[in-house]
């Protein structure tokens, strides 16, 4: 892929590392640990073809995109009952952002409601799901209001 994740694979590695040095309980050695790390913008720089209402669907640096216009109430609603109290608005080029991230729909078991993924346009904030994920789990589909 084209757009830059070098500094998020060591910083993702040097948190393994750190833990695999900290002393744990026998108790504690099985449990999983999640990391999450959130990517600069030079980090999520896409050189490739962008999503556009002409072009339907692409592939992004997250595999497949296409794009949805419905009204986001619910959606918003449901994100705001999670704790979020990003505003809702609409950006120049049509997506429909929640703060500073495109709001889009994702396979929720790949990409859990309020995690972060680039896609052709930007970074996205996950708020909804779709039929799609079902048959294609990496795909995002983008709120947009064309």
């Amino acid at each position: 892929m084209n757009y830059k994740i070098n500094r998020l694979i060591a910083a993702s590695v040097s948190m393994m590392l750190l833990a695999a040095a900290l002393p744990v309980s026998a108790s504690e050695q099985n449990k999983s640990v999640s990391v999450s790390v959130t990517p600069t913008p030079e980090e999520t720089e896409w050189d490739g073809p962008v999503l556009t209402a002409w072009a339907g669907t692409v592939q992004g640096p997250s595999g497949k995109e296409t794009y949805y216009n419905l009204d986001m109430s619910g959606i918003v609603q449901i994100m705001r009952d999670m704790g979020n109290t990003d505003e809702y608005w609409i950006r120049e080029d049509g997506c429909k952002m929640l703060g500073d991230y495109i709001m889009c729909a994702a396979n929720l078991d790949v990409h859990p409601r309020g995690s972060l993924v680039m896609s052709s346009l930007g970074m996205c904030i996950v708020c909804d799901t779709g039929g799609f994920a079902a048959y294609n789990p990496t795909q995002l589909d983008i709120a947009t209001n064309w």
